[in-house]
């Protein structure tokens, strides 16, 4: 899709890759687009081989694709009374607050500034107790700020005019990566059981023939994707050796539901609809589980 859109010179504001599948996006021209987003919240033009690394990478999981940091951000004013401030951060079990006047950033608060300030003077106002705030562009890459944001606890992610958009703290990434690893293992385990399976009824060389990117030193369906093992099962004569009491399409289809979800998991493209898809995948683990371990008729 990059690669047409940038034929026609276009490009999306943000990258579609970024936020969730129901992030806006705006279509743009390349020349608006090149004017792309530090993770400092600075601005320049992206050299030629910025734009060639950029276009043949890998999918990255960036700072803005963590559902906290595009949220609706709940925010006080400096001028805000530390009473408010306290009880909105109790209200919803934050352990710090931005603080934006006007639309820009000023800082943040925390139950630590605030006793801190409290050790001083008496804390009347939000203005009392401020403290500088780490920020992240939205464009930023995830893994490479971890760091940054276990360190502080926190970080206010800005939009590329640096107006903050929402905060991830580490309770935030926690999540997320639990979002992302439980799809992960269970499609994991999901290939291990077909690859047992195929590995139990066709023979080595049969299997070879159908794996597309064969490996040395990876006999069997063990270099297989999932596409291959869709394909070879797609085969009449694969399927008949395979025995199952099961309708062919069917399964065809329930393989193609696994592939997906893995397709979804590489690109961070998961969201609450891949519940069921992800369901169906653990259902078909169990089953090819329970095959082998019964020796159906046939596998004996």
């Amino acid at each position: 899709m990059r690669r047409d859109m940038r034929d026609q010179g276009l490009a999306t504001e943000p990258p579609f890759s970024y936020g969730s599948l129901d992030t806006p996006i705006r279509v743009v021209t390349i020349r608006e687009a090149e004017t792309i987003s530090r993770g400092d919240g600075t601005f320049h033009e992206p050299s030629s081989s910025e734009r060639s690394d950029s276009e043949e990478q890998s999918e990255t999981l960036h700072v803005g694709q963590i559902p906290s940091a595009l949220s609706d951000l709940v925010s006080v004013e400096s001028i805000t009374s530390i009473g408010r401030a306290q009880t909105l951060m109790i209200q919803h079990d934050f352990s710090q607050l931005p603080v934006v006047d006007n639309g820009d950033l000023v800082g943040i608060i925390s139950w630590e500034s605030i006793a801190q300030a409290s050790l001083r003077t008496r804390v009347k106002r939000v203005s009392d107790c401020v403290t500088e705030a780490q920020t992240l562009n939205r464009d930023a890459d995830l893994l490479a700020s971890m760091p940054v944001i276990v360190e502080a606890g926190y970080v206010i992610v800005l939009d590329p005019r640096g107006v903050p958009t929402g905060i991830v703290t580490t309770a935030d990434l926690a999540r997320q990566f639990d979002r992302l690893a439980r799809p992960f293992l269970s499609v994991g385990e999901c290939e291990r059981e077909l690859r047992k399976i195929l590995d139990g009824a066709f023979s080595k060389e049969e299997l070879h023939t159908a794996t597309r990117y064969k490996k040395p030193g990876m006999p069997g369906a063990s270099a297989m994707t999932v596409g291959d093992i869709k394909q070879f099962i797609a085969k009449p004569e694969a399927w008949g050796k395979l025995g199952l009491r099961l309708s062919h399409g069917a399964f065809v289809d329930w393989i193609e539901v696994v592939r997906q979800v893995r397709n979804d998991i590489a690109h961070f493209a998961q969201d609450d609809e891949s519940i069921e898809s992800l369901n169906q995948v653990r259902n078909l683990t169990l089953f090819l589980r329970g095959m082998r371990t019964s020796e159906p008729e046939g596998h004996k």
